[in-house]
This record gives C-alpha cells, structure tokens and sequence, in this order.
C-alpha cells in the first residue's frame, strides 16, 4: 500500500486480491495453531494462557480480513459500475480506497445515482423512486464527488433538463400520475443540487476541482437538445443548471469559488445576451403562449430574461417542493428569470455573494453590481422585482468587513443616483415623485433587503448625516449625506423596509442612552433624533409625493409611541439570557433590532399608559416624545441601580424603586412631578443644538434633493 492522502490508501490489483486471501488463511491457521496449542497444554495440565492469547490474535486477524473482504467486495463492485477511482499501472490498477468503509459505500452509492437518474429522465420510473433510497447521502462528500464525476459536467446540464421535459410531457397528456412524477422529480434535483453545492466547496472534503467548474461554465454557454423534441427544442446551459441553484436550501450554501468561476460567468452570459429592447412598462397577463413540444427563451422582440426550466416549459409549480412554496413568488404565466436562481443561491453565504457581487470582469468599465442594480434595472419588473437581487446584496453587505461596506457604498451611489432620478426637490419645499420612463418600482422587491442592509450600518448612515455637526471628516467609505437619504426614500416605501428601520433605530437610541448615561448623551439623541427625524420625513414624503393619503405604518408608530414605548425598561438579561451581564451591550450593540422588536411587542401586546401628554401629531413631534421618554426610563433605571429610593410613593413598589413609567396611573404621574422637583431628580433635558437637530430634520432630508446629478 501507499499513501495518498491523509484520509485515503492507494492499492493495486492483483496485488490486493492476493493480500485479502493470505490475511484470510493466515487468520485461519493461527487459529487452528491457537486451538491444537491449548489442547496440548491442557493435557500436560500446563498453563494454557499462551494459547488464549494467540487466539485473541487470531480473532483480530479475523476481523481484520472480515474488513478487507468487504473492502474487496466494493472494489469488485466499483469495477463492475466502472466507478472512476482507479487507474492503471504496470503492476495493475491503482486504486484510492478511503480508510472508512462509509466512504468508499458512498462513492459506489454515488455512482449508482448517477445511473438511475439517467435511468429516470429517460421514463423509468422504478429508477426514479429508487433515487428517493440515495437521496439523504447528498451531503456525503464521497457520495456528492462520485454523483458529479460519474454524471460529468454536460450531466449536470442535461439532466435536469430532460427530467423538466418529463414533466411537462406528462402534463401535456394530463395524465393522473403527475403527482408521483412531481415529486419524484422534486426530489431527484433536489439531491443533484445539494450534490452539486458539496461537490463544488473546495473544503467540503469531496472537491471536483477548478477544472469541472470551468467544464460546467462551458457546458452552461453551450445550446443542447432536449432528448424527445423537434429541430427547435434547444436550450441554454445556464437554464438548467439556473434551475438547480434555484432548488438550494443553503445546506450546505454553494462556495465562493463556484461563484468566483460558474456565478461570475452566468453574470457575463446575460451581459452579453441582455435583451436589446425594454421590457413594456406593464408586463402582459401572459407572457408568450407555450406550445406542447416547442420550448422558447425569449418572445420575438428579444425584451424578456432568460428563463430557467420552469419559464421555458411553463411547469408553474411542477419544479417547486410543496414546502418551499410559501416561501417563494409563483412563477405566474413563464415569467422567470435564470439569475434569480443564482442569487437565490448566492444569498445563503456571505463569502459566496460576496464573490459574486464584488466583480469587475476585464474589460468591463462597470462592476457586476452596477451592471445587475443600474442598467439591468428594467428587466427585474418581469418576475421578482429584484427581491432575489435584494437577498444576495443583504447577505453581502449586512457585515462591517472592508468588501461589506464597499459594496454598500457603491451601492448608495448607484440607488441614490437612480432614485433621485423619480424623486425631485419642488418649490414648495416637498418631494416631487415623476416616472419619468416607467421604471421606477422596477426594483421594489429589494426595498426591504435594503432596508435590512441599512439596519446593518446605522451608525454609518448616522456618521454620515451628523458628521458636519461633530466636526469630523466623512470617511470615503461612509455614504454621502445625499445618497443617504436617497436609500431612506427608496426603502420607506416598503412597509417592511421602513418598519425594520424604524425598529432598529428606535432598539439602538435605547441601547445607546443606557450605556453612555454616565458620559452625557447629547451626541446620542443628535444623531438618533436626527436619523429617525430624516426617516419619519422621507417615508411620509415619498409616499405623499406618490399619492398615498393614508400611512397606516406611521400611523401606527406615532401610537406606540404615545403608549409609551420609550419609558418601558429593556429587560437584557432575558433578551440575551446564558451570556454575563457584562457583555449585554456588546450584544445588543450587534442586535438593535431584536431591542427595537421586544419593545414594540410589548406595548402591543401590554398596551401603555402615557397619557399625560397630548397625542402626537407630526412626526417632529413623535422624535422629541421619544427621546424624551427613553431619557426619562433610562435616569430612572440608573437611579434604581444606584440603591436610591422613593419609600411610599405611589409611583414605587413596596421596596422604594421607581416603577417604570408605563406603569404609572394619573395619581403616580402627578405625585413624581412633584417628587422630582423636591429631590432634584431630572432626566437628561435635550439641549438646544438637540432641538434643532430635530426641527431642521424634516427640511434638511427633503432638501437632499435639490439639485442634479452629474451623469455617470
């Protein structure tokens, strides 16, 4: 034997065949050795443990050779499957063994997958559910490599395909056993793509190497022939394989190195074969008919995407498992996109999308991001309005890493670009919303990914909009104060957007004030006045400027507040139970939004009890209520803590410690103004500068857009 590996052995035949059959015999005569020794010494009535102890070897070397038969069967059986794991020598055929026999089972079950799937695309169903037996190995290194190996690259591309035309074969002959076949098929890529994201890791333990990936992205830029079709059933490559990424469940999610070779090239693909017309502003109910047997990329005026199997054989749901489809668009009347399934993908890892996005292909003048954000804008309105888009660029950008933060920040330049294009600075000091070409909600489904990514970098934006009243310099990296308020226009008008901002501002102002109580916290309520301010100004504008006259999602913000969301005490120890007490601000330093969330939940749930001043009309309004009431909760936590109390009020329990302010009833409100004023106890006041940060905030975020920009 030779190693070749830490993890496997190299044996060559017949080499290892006549090894298996001398560790056979000679467990056998040690054996027999071991049985005539004791029978001697127990008739010279001598001390037989000699001969146990050889028979204790014996019964090793049984076990020994039980193992290399087994290892002997399976080597037979690769043989007989043609299973690729060998290769000839002058001495005979070399093969890699790995040293657990779990291993070397599933590359042979591997292989054997491969086979039935070929087997089932071309109709026969007992191979189709003989997959379903193979299907939980798809996770097996050994098991992923031999699958892949065995089906080659052009085998990734052409199954997929021929099992979708299957399907839709058998839904054109309406037949009854659709079902089975549905959910065979489910299955079967479902297996190939989880094989093939294991497969592609180089640290998965099972890697098919760079090769096989530039070997895939050739065969995706190829045209191939459905098997049972016409002189025009051809496809692309990329449709297929499209499919499979779209099927990931992101366990295990696909490799930055697949991205960097096959996902930056899918990209290159529909840059070069992007269509040359635009889409209509409304796409049509249907659209382009299908016809049994003839499957199509694109309508006749070349403006759509291209499909993935599901959009070029109109299979609606066929393709999708029962359980993922709550979770997922429909693919309504065809319209599908193939790099939705990519970024579908790419958004399970954060080095994967990272490898995808942070691209400039060699001779491009503009980045992959730019491409897919800025001139690919149009196309994203004929299936999921950029939400897969918005998936992978969160997954890419919600860390602080240098390549997180320059991806943000070219995105804020190419989004605030764009969206100031629909939105203008009027005479009247309001917003101004025009569609000047129609495409301005092309990007509306990754309006709340954005605002997820914004929530991510809070105190850059707040950076960014503050750092003139700081007096520091706007690092290059920070947004621009104008493109800052750009993206708060652009996510405010998706209610999940501008509620996870608005929660995730709210949980940091609380996390903020509590920790740098002691220090003075006049920056603080400048920056989360301010911020919020900005928010509160740009969602109300945009969607007035847009026609809508009822805000429901402010509505309701303005009503917690006015229950007294801002006086109720962050309980950390139960948010973020099992960690010290000492690092509960470093996380929830990390987890605003999961602060920001408990506080809403409880007054919705709870209700609240500040009804000593009048209702809150305008959003100014809320922000100084806000903060005034998170001043007020946090110097009465910090006088608890201190050991002060208030013995007898009613504003206190029965120990002396203040109550938190929701709790308090007329009588208790009244009592502490009075209390307050005999003990000198106060909150934080806000300051003037505070007060102006907040009553400018309004204008100040509007009047970002004044002004044009220069062109690109």
């Amino acid at each position: 034997m030779s190693d070749r590996s830490t993890s496997f052995v190299g044996v060559r035949q017949p080499a290892f065949d006549a090894m298996v059959s001398g560790h056979v015999r000679a467990a056998a005569q040690i054996d027999r050795l071991a049985q005539a020794l004791w029978a001697e010494l127990n008739r010279a009535q001598l001390d037989t443990s000699p001969a146990i102890r050889i028979r204790a070897v014996a019964g090793r070397l049984r076990e020994q050779a039980a193992d290399l038969q087994r290892r002997q069967r399976l080597v037979r059986e690769m043989e007989r499957q043609k299973i690729g794991f060998g290769f000839s020598t002058s001495q005979g055929t070399l093969w890699d063994l790995p040293d657990a026999l779990d291993a070397l089972q599933a590359r042979i079950d591997g292989a054997e997958a491969a086979d039935l799937a070929k087997e089932a695309a071309g109709g026969d169903r007992k191979a189709l559910g003989g997959l379903a037996r193979l299907a939980a190995e798809a996770n097996n290194p050994a098991f992923a490599r031999s699958l892949l190996e065995r089906l080659g690259a052009d085998g990734v591309i052409t199954l997929p395909a021929a099992l979708a035309q299957r399907l839709r074969m058998t839904m054109d002959a309406r037949a009854s056993s659709l079902g089975a076949d549905e959910a065979g098929v489910q299955s079967a890529l479902k297996m190939l793509s989880r094989a093939l994201a294991v497969g592609t890791n180089p640290a998965s333990g099972g890697y098919v190497g760079d090769s096989y990936l530039n070997r895939l992205a050739a065969q995706g830029r190829a045209d191939h022939r459905f098997p049972k079709g016409g002189p025009n059933d051809t496809y692309n490559g990329y449709q297929p394989l499209a499919t499979l990424l779209g099927m990931s469940d992101g366990r295990p999610p696909f490799s930055a190195r697949f991205m960097q070779i096959v996902g930056r090239d899918m990209i290159a693909y529909d840059r070069e074969h992007r269509p040359k017309h635009s889409l209509p502003r409304t796409p049509p109910p249907v659209a382009f008919p299908y016809v049994p047997g003839m499957p199509h990329r694109r309508p006749e005026d070349a403006s759509a995407p291209t499909p993935d199997l599901t959009g070029l054989l109109q299979l609606g749901w066929a393709l999708t498992p029962e359980a993922d489809r709550p979770t997922v668009d429909p693919p309504s009347h065809g319209r599908t996109d193939f790099l939705n399934g990519l970024l579908h993908a790419a958004a399970f890892s954060r080095d994967g999308s990272q490898a995808l996005l942070d691209h400039t292909p060699s001779g491009q003048k503009n980045s992959d991001l730019e491409y897919l954000l800025h001139e690919r804008r149009p196309l994203w309105a004929y299936t999921d309005h950029g939400t897969s888009l918005g998936q992978a660029m969160s997954a890419a950008m919600s860390a602080h890493d240098p390549i997180s933060q320059k991806l943000f920040k070219e995105t804020s330049e190419l989004l605030g670009r764009d969206t100031r294009k629909y939105f203008t600075y009027g005479k009247d000091h309001k917003l101004r919303f025009s569609n000047v070409d129609g495409h301005a909600d092309d990007l509306s489904g990754l309006r709340p990914s954005l605002g997820a990514i914004m929530c991510s970098h809070l105190k850059d934006l707040e950076d960014s909009l503050f750092a003139d009243i700081s007096g520091s310099e706007l690092p290059k990296i920070l947004p621009s104060p104008r493109d800052v308020d750009a993206l708060l226009a652009e996510a405010g008008q998706s209610d999940d957007g501008f509620m996870s901002l608005v929660e995730n501002t709210i949980g940091r102002s609380r996390v903020l004030l509590d920790q740098r109580h002691a220090e003075g916290v006049d920056n603080v309520l400048i920056a989360q006045g301010g911020f919020l301010g900005h928010l509160l100004a740009l969602r109300h504008e945009a969607l007035v400027a847009r026609g809508v006259t009822v805000d429901t999602t402010n509505a309701q913000i303005k009503e917690l507040i006015d229950k007294g969301v801002g006086l109720v005490p962050v309980p950390y120890a139960k948010l973020f139970s099992g960690v010290p007490a000492s690092v509960y601000g470093e996380l929830a330093g990390r987890q605003y939004g999961k602060v920001g969330a408990w506080l809403f939940q409880h007054m919705q749930q709870d209700g609240g009890s500040a009804a000593e001043d009048t209702k809150v009309a305008t959003d100014e309004q809320a922000v100084r209520k806000l903060l005034r009431h998170m001043s007020l909760s946090v110097a009465i936590d910090r006088f608890n803590a201190s050991g002060g109390r208030a013995s007898g009020e009613p504003f206190a329990d029965e120990k002396g410690k203040i109550l938190p302010p929701s709790r308090w009833d007329d009588k208790a409100r009244s009592r502490f103004i009075d209390w307050s004023q005999d003990k000198n106890f106060a909150a934080p006041q806000m300051s003037q500068r505070v007060e102006t940060v907040i009553k400018n905030s309004h204008d100040d975020a509007i009047s970002s857009f004044n002004g044009t920009d220069e062109t690109p």
